[in-house]
């Protein structure tokens, strides 16, 4: 009876931990999938799924490496480097899907261990950054189309900081003073002034 009893415990603490690990993979809102040492998909979170458009019932990291080769030739070699010993492992990609559709990932990588011997595998963590991104193409070619105006603006400017430093300045100013840019950024705008000019600016 006593048998029986220790029987019913350990197979209710079996299904109460695996009950826990499905809730935790099902619902979990970050995006990270479990790997063993061999590269297979172990578990992954459904965020994970669903960033990158994958079915959960048919997906192995393997057919992940086949279905998305841009994105198999990235976190291949890294899984790789965790499994032989790296601890961390992380970046910042553009992967092209079959379908041609273009997105941005950033990632990290680190090892899971089995115990304090053994290695179990590695986890790996995406999210997709294609927005950040787009915005920051976005701000630096306006960047572009600013430096591009202002140097080019038919007029004598430049542009200095509370310290009077110069961090910007106009084509035709070059021209007329005879300098190139890189003699005249980062010096002060009064170095450049007449003695008795220089006076009266300070």
């Amino acid at each position: 009876r006593i048998a029986t009893v220790i029987d019913d415990l350990t197979q209710k603490t079996l299904i109460d931990t695996h009950e826990i690990y499905r809730l935790f993979f099902d619902q979990t809102p970050a995006p990270v999938a479990m790997l063993d040492c061999d590269g297979h998909l172990v578990a992954a979170t459904q965020r994970w799924y669903s960033e990158l458009d994958l079915i959960p019932a048919t997906a192995t990291i393997d057919s992940l490496f086949d279905e998305i080769p841009s994105a198999g030739g990235i976190w291949r070699e890294d899984f790789q480097r965790c499994v032989n010993g790296s601890l961390y492992r992380f970046g910042e990609n553009e992967i092209e899907f079959p379908n041609g559709v273009s997105r941005w990932f950033s990632w990290e990588m680190s090892p899971w261990r089995v115990n304090e011997e053994n290695l179990g595998g590695v986890f790996l963590f995406i999210e997709d950054v294609t927005s950040k991104k787009q915005a920051e193409t976005s701000a630096d070619e306006a960047e572009e189309r600013y430096r591009e105006l202002y140097n080019r603006t038919p007029a004598m400017m430049h542009s200095i900081d509370r310290n009077g430093i110069i961090t910007d300045v106009s084509d035709l100013w070059l021209d007329f003073l005879g300098y190139t840019r890189e003699e005249f950024i980062g010096h002060k705008s009064v170095e450049f002034l007449t003695p008795e000019s220089a006076e009266f600016a300070q």
